[in-house]
């Protein structure tokens, strides 16, 4: 508040947040997509620019999950060549056999995380006949299960190199209830065997 000649004026400040990541689930809630601004979020972080946003998710079986999405070039740094977002037009492509879907058009890049596969019902399913995805890389960091996504080549521009960063950190809630974490650590199949027994 302003004090003048025995006048308030009020003052008001407008802050204008600009929202980088548009996330939703769909299939019933077992794939994540996410929608990012690359281009408007395409700035210098530390010695590079890159796009490195995250958002704070809820989730139907885990209270909260963290997720960042990063595009870095490779070599990176602070010149001209690095300056802008790679190129807006990526084909859709996939990660390996994941599901994990990409691709970018008219400024946004768009990513589909399939956390959870159908597997029919039986008493070992993590709700409704679902488990989560067995090829994605999930491992378990200070008791928090984690999912690390990488590409190293979405884009190319010249000798330049592109590449996709996805962490997904799950925080489950305590007490009982179906939970991520829970059902990897009794199932998952012993590819990272941090998580516990095999099936």
């Amino acid at each position: 508040m302003i004090i003048e000649k025995g006048n308030i004026q009020p003052r008001f400040i407008m802050r204008i947040v600009v929202t980088l990541i548009d996330s939703s689930f769909v299939e019933g809630g077992k794939t994540l997509q996410l929608d990012c601004k690359l281009a408007d979020g395409w700035r210098m972080h530390e010695k590079t620019y890159c796009l490195s946003e995250g958002v704070s998710l809820e989730w139907k079986f885990d209270k909260r999950i963290q997720v960042t999405v990063s595009v870095f070039p490779r070599p990176g740094g602070t010149s001209d060549a690095v300056k802008h977002a790679p190129p807006l037009e990526i084909s859709p492509s996939k990660i390996g056999w994941a599901g994990i879907n990409y691709s970018a058009k008219q400024g946004t890049f768009s990513i589909q995380l399939p956390f959870l596969i159908s597997c029919g019902r039986d008493t070992e399913s993590l709700a409704d006949g679902n488990i989560p995805n067995p090829r994605l890389a999930w491992h378990e960091t200070n008791g928090k299960l984690c999912l690390h996504v990488m590409d190293q080549r979405i884009a190319l521009r010249g000798r330049i190199k592109y590449e996709l960063q996805v962490l997904c950190v799950f925080h489950s809630p305590l007490g009982p209830g179906p939970t991520m974490i829970e059902w990897c650590r009794r199932f998952y199949p012993g590819d990272l065997p941090t998580l516990g027994k095999k099936r």
